[in-house]
C-alpha cells in the first residue's frame, strides 16, 4: 500500500512510530540513569549534614566593622587591641563557616531541583512512550486487518470473569477463530473483565 492523498499508509506509520518509540525509550532510560546518579549525589550531600549557623553574613560583617572601628578609632592599650584582634579572628572564622554552609546549602538545593526536573522529564517521556506504543499497536492492527489507521473502529464490552475462559477457548483458539471470521482484532483484559474489539469500516 502506497501513500494516498498525502496520508501515510499503516506500514509507513508503523515504521515512523517504531523509530520514534526507539528514540523515546532510549531517552527515558537515559533520564532514569541520570535520576539515579543525581539522587546518589544528593544522598551523599545530605549525609554531610552541615549545621545551619545562627549568624548571617551581614551580621558578622557588622560585628567586624565595629571591632575594626574600636581598634583604630582611638589609641588603645596593646592588651585591649590583642583582645579585639582575637575577637575579630573568631568572627572571621564564623563568617567562613556561614559561607561554607551557604555554599553547601546552594549545592543541595540545586541538586534537589535537578532531581525534580529529571523526574518531570521522566514522567513526560513515560507518557510519550505510552502514546507511541498505543499508536504502534494501532498501526499493527491496521496492517493485520488490511486497512488504514483512520479506518479502525473499536468498542469495549464487559464480560463476566467466569465467561472469559469460554470466550478465549483452549490456547486462545476461540479468539483466533473470531478474529479470522470477523476480520477484527480482539484484546481480552481478564483483570478488568473487559474485551476490546477493533475492526475496520
Amino acid at each position: 500500500m502506497s501513500e494516498i492523498n498525502g496520508t501515510p499508509t499503516a506500514e509507513e506509520r508503523l515504521e515512523k512510530v517504531e523509530k520514534e518509540l526507539t528514540v523515546a525509550t532510549a531517552q527515558r532510560q537515559q533520564t532514569l540513569d541520570s535520576i539515579k546518579n543525581a539522587q546518589k549525589e544528593l544522598d551523599q550531600l545530605v549525609k554531610q549534614r552541615m549545621r545551619r549557623p545562627r549568624e548571617k553574613i551581614s551580621e558578622l560583617d557588622e560585628r567586624l566593622k565595629k571591632l575594626e572601628h574600636d581598634r583604630t578609632i582611638v589609641s588603645i592599650p596593646l592588651k585591649q587591641e590583642k583582645e579585639i584582634l582575637w575577637q575579630m579572628s573568631r568572627v572571621e572564622k564564623l563568617k567562613r563557616q556561614v559561607e561554607d554552609f551557604e555554599e553547601y546549602d546552594t549545592k543541595v538545593k540545586a541538586k534537589k531541583a535537578e532531581v525534580n526536573a529529571l523526574r518531570d522529564q521522566l514522567k513526560t517521556l513515560g507518557e510519550q512512550v505510552s502514546e507511541l506504543r498505543l499508536e504502534f499497536s494501532m498501526a499493527q492492527k491496521a496492517i493485520n486487518l488490511g486497512c488504514s489507521v483512520e479506518e479502525l473502529l473499536g468498542m469495549q464490552v464487559e464480560c463476566p470473569p467466569d465467561k472469559l475462559g469460554l470466550l478465549i477457548g483452549k490456547k486462545g483458539q476461540n479468539v483466533k477463530q473470531l478474529q479470522e471470521q470477523g476480520n477484527v482484532s480482539i484484546d481480552v483484559a481478564p483483570k478488568e473483565g473487559s474485551v476490546r474489539i477493533i475492526g475496520s469500516l
